[in-house]
């Protein structure tokens, strides 16, 4: 378990480009953090969204909680095991699952408080650098170092509960008494609490893939991406397949009947039978009686079919934007009839020959419409489809062009000094290449010599959306370290380094 780390929050953290459309989960909002610096001093409306199976107890009084609905200071709301409920406070969310058990302490412009009673929820952090985040369970109480954390409150068999935290995106820290530890992003701490005589006991690992794979969190990250927030470690849950050898030529279509016509050559007209010419008048006798010849039987003319018209396939836009490290593809959302799963392919050559796919870029999400090919060099033609469940296309774009940049770009150094106890100060030059190529600065550090967002020994120590940023202070723990900056661009689909500062060890008294 790693020592408390006390966190700096980010600048600014991106509000969400589009709506969240709720499903059955509950979204409970924080201070409100308007990206750009600007933040209301108010405390932000709160009212439920989506709800099934809700109930909501104010002031003794239980009610049936409807859409729309105001909440306050006070409020708890309950779910059913088979319920959810929507409730919206400025730009963070909360997403109860069935059984849930939420009461909501603080609602100001500087702190957002919730108290979990019981069950899971899944909350999603968007406040100001000023303001905080926390959920306190029984006497342990978890602060947002970031985006998004999962916490899971049970009861045990007999007495005692087990508390569960999953950090999906950056870090969640943990205190109460004999307990103090952050959680950084990819990782999952177990806290059982009120056995007798026993000290709460916490254990730290990473998530195990299984668990990123479950419904309740694939769920959510969709949610997220819905509402434009990046998905943290829930990119490596979305479905893989082995990629084909190369990219369809064609949409696959069913194999139709041969349309039958009707002949063009005229029925075939009966032989008659030439009459004899007399050399001489016949004994008389018995009449007899010619056979006549049959008619033929006409040749049956088939019924035309109609040959089936095939499905227009709908058009997909696809930007293309090299960045140092990986070039990003972003396309359009696909329609919704029909959709199963994009892939995107990748050729050297203009004619897209010999093409292959894009590796990650499978997804049956139909709203993560961006991936990165990480490590692309040279100029490289992309081609995004969208097919239904069968392999067909339904959905293409036009093979578009992008020339690799090369690798991430080097920051060069790293300065580390001391900052007023117990802050730690950190410079580095800003990365000034193109916006679109940016998502966040993370500063980590480990004990080993060439740290790195993501890896087993690195944790996060500090990180902003601001690309002109490029000084920070912050609580580290005691020890010497090695720190580094590093640049990451978000996808939908996963992430990649940009640049990167010098690693410098430091000492931190």
């Amino acid at each position: 378990m790693r020592p408390s780390l006390a966190w700096q929050p980010p600048s600014i953290l991106p509000a969400p480009r589009w709506s969240v459309a709720a499903i059955a989960a509950v979204l409970v909002i924080g201070v409100l953090g308007l990206g750009s610096g600007r933040f209301f001093v108010a405390p932000a409306a709160s009212r439920a969204g989506d709800v099934a199976g809700a109930s909501l107890l104010r002031n003794g009084t239980t009610s049936v909680l409807a859409s729309g609905m105001s909440l306050q200071v006070g409020d708890e709301i309950r779910t059913a095991a088979d319920g959810h409920a929507t409730l919206f406070l400025g730009n963070s969310q909360a997403r109860m699952s069935g059984g849930a058990d939420l009461v909501i302490d603080s609602l100001t412009s500087t702190a957002l408080a919730l108290d979990q009673v019981a069950g899971r929820v899944y909350h999603r952090v968007a406040v100001p650098s000023d303001s905080t985040y926390t959920v306190a369970t029984a006497s342990v109480v978890w602060t947002a170092h970031g985006t998004a954390f999962d916490l899971d409150r049970r009861d045990l068999p007999g007495r005692g509960e087990r508390l569960t935290v999953l950090a999906i995106e950056h870090a969640v820290g943990v205190a109460g008494p004999g307990v103090s530890a952050t959680v950084t992003e990819g990782r999952r701490a177990e806290l059982i609490l009120g056995l007798d005589g026993v000290a709460p006991d916490i254990s730290m690992g990473p998530i195990p893939y299984g668990e990123l794979a479950d419904g309740w969190l694939t769920a959510n990250a969709a949610l997220d991406l819905a509402a434009g927030f990046a998905t943290g470690v829930l990119v490596a849950a979305a479905p893989t397949e082995a990629p084909p050898t190369q990219a369809p030529t064609s949409p696959e279509e069913p194999t139709l009947a041969p349309s039958l016509e009707p002949s063009t050559s005229p029925p075939d007209e009966p032989v008659g039978t030439a009459t004899p010419k007399p050399t001489r008048e016949p004994t008389p006798g018995p009449t007899i009686r010619p056979t006549a010849t049959p008619e033929p039987t006409p040749t049956p003319v088939p019924t035309p079919r109609p040959t089936p018209t095939p499905t227009p396939i709908a058009p997909l836009e696809l930007a293309i934007t090299p960045c140092p490290g990986g070039t990003v593809l972003d396309w359009s959302v696909a329609p919704a009839t029909g959709f199963h799963h994009y892939k995107s392919y990748w050729s050297a050559s203009q004619t897209f020959s010999g093409a292959s796919q894009l590796a990650g870029s499978y997804t049956t999400s139909r709203y993560a419409t961006s991936a990165a090919d990480v490590g692309a060099s040279g100029d490289r033609w992309y081609e995004t489809f969208a097919y239904n469940s069968v392999g067909k296309v339904i959905a293409k774009s036009p093979v578009t062009s992008g020339a690799a940049i090369g690798g991430p770009v080097d920051l060069g150094p790293l300065t580390v000094a001391p900052y007023g106890p117990p802050n730690t100060h950190f410079s580095w030059s800003p990365f000034t290449d193109s916006e679109g190529c940016f998502t966040y600065y993370k500063l980590v550090y480990s004990a080993d010599s060439s740290p790195s967002y993501g890896a087993a020994d690195t944790s996060l120590l500090w990180y902003t959306t601001e690309q002109s940023t490029g000084d920070a202070s912050a609580e580290a723990p005691s020890g010497t370290w090695y720190f580094r900056v590093q640049v990451l661009r978000d996808t939908a689909l996963g992430r990649f380094l940009v640049a990167q500062t010098d690693a410098v060890q430091y000492t931190v008294p």
